[in-house]
């Protein structure tokens, strides 16, 4: 088999690290063919190299219908796939987590042998089962987001132990969302394939080789914090509480923040903002990486609550590792494994925030110390070079299309 055909509901820019990798490199391997909606953001580079087949039709107002316009769109997206492939006899199909998930499961039940079919699990079939489970979210929320959570683990349940291979984000068998794979949805371990995160190296060389600054404003403040990814309302409620206990003893701090955030969390973050605490929204990839450089800390304080937090994988976590600065990240399952407190990174008790605080103002402001932490936490995560990743994934791959 010479062509891949990779379904997508979403796009792969390139700050979604691992798809963008890995659809990367199958485009260097197999005649690829990624299959979307219009307005879907494909990176420059994957563009160049694949074939980008879009959906007939515009489904850009379901938008407006949020979580039931993403079903419409899942079932629409699903028939479109269908009436290109259930025709076709021995292709091999790529999806990441849920997306196009739903599309391929479908066609492998019918396909059967006919088809290889890889699903690239970095998220799990619990997302929005977990997510109306916070006690924060609104009841009417709840009342929609359990049934469809229900609905995508009945699914995963139904598919996952029909794909050839799942790639789960996990260091190893056992741990992590392989575990889950194996014992909530029953993936045998033949066909599963533990595959971590990664890091770009070379290209974060090539960053910090060409010498220049984030064109980001960045406070003019002794000690500069940065958060990147997306927030949403309970986490800006933690990324305040931290700033506030920060500055009890080191007033000159400013909190800047890189993602998205929907219009609730706006909202509130529009009553507490000053001048030392920005959000930047979205900025490029490469941006995110000149700004590293230019803080003192980067915080990385996800919310365990939900299984897919849990157990990931936080590219950013590594990738700011890797660029040497000190992270400090709550304690998670999947992070706790590669962050070792105190000597490649800090982990954070978010309920004893007052004692936290000061501990790491005492390593920032101690630069034999802070050094030593930054280089640690270089090493620690060369072994993540996606060029050290992609043989044993690409092996599993190589052996499923020619056989």
């Amino acid at each position: 088999m010479k062509t891949c055909n990779i379904f997508l509901t979403i796009g792969i820019p390139e700050h979604r690290n691992a798809m963008y990798q890995r659809a990367l490199f199958l485009s260097k391997e197999f005649d690829l063919h990624i299959y979307t909606f219009k307005g879907r953001d494909v990176a420059p580079r994957l563009r160049e190299r694949a074939t980008i087949h879009l959906c007939p039709l515009d489904y850009s107002f379901l938008k407006r219908l949020k979580i039931y316009g993403h079903l419409i769109e899942t079932l629409l997206f699903t028939l479109w796939i269908a009436a290109n492939f259930m025709s076709k006899e021995n292709f091999f199909v790529y999806t990441f987590h849920m997306n196009g998930f739903s599309a391929a499961g479908l066609l492998k039940l019918i396909k059967g042998k006919s088809m290889i079919w890889v699903t690239d699990m970095q998220h799990t079939p619990y997302y929005y089962y977990d997510d109306s489970r916070r006690s924060e979210m609104p009841f009417l929320k709840k009342v929609v987001y359990g049934p469809i959570g229900l609905l995508y683990l009945v699914l995963g349940k139904l598919f996952l132990p029909r794909a050839d291979t799942v790639v789960a984000m996990s260091f190893e068998y056992g741990e992590g969302f392989a575990r889950i794979m194996a014992e909530d949805f029953k993936v045998k371990k033949e066909r599963l394939l533990p595959a971590p995160n990664g890091v770009d190296l070379a290209n974060l060389e090539r960053i910090a080789a060409g010498g220049r600054r984030s064109s980001i404003r960045i406070p003019d403040t002794k000690t500069k914090l940065l958060y990147a990814g997306n927030v949403r309302i309970e986490r800006i409620g933690l990324l305040n509480d931290f700033l506030m206990k920060y500055r009890e003893n080191c007033p000159d701090t400013s909190l800047i923040i890189c993602g998205e955030m929907p219009a609730d969390t706006l909202g509130v973050f529009e009553n507490i903002r000053d001048e030392n605490l920005v959000h930047c929204g979205f900025i490029p990839h490469d941006e995110l990486l000149m700004l590293y450089k230019e803080v003192d800390l980067v915080l990385a304080l996800i919310d365990g609550f939900m299984r897919d937090h849990n157990y990931s994988h936080p590219g950013k976590v590594y990738e700011a590792m890797a660029a040497g600065k000190v992270v400090a990240v709550n304690r998670l399952e999947s992070v706790s494994r590669l962050v070792k407190d105190g000597y490649n990174g800090l982990i954070v008790d978010v309920d004893d925030l007052e004692k936290e605080c000061g501990r790491i103002q005492e390593i920032i402001s101690d630069p034999g110390e802070r050094r030593r932490i930054e280089e640690n936490a270089v090493k620690s995560v060369e072994f993540l070079d996606w060029k050290n990743i992609h043989p044993k994934w690409f092996a599993r791959i190589r052996e499923l299309v020619t056989k």
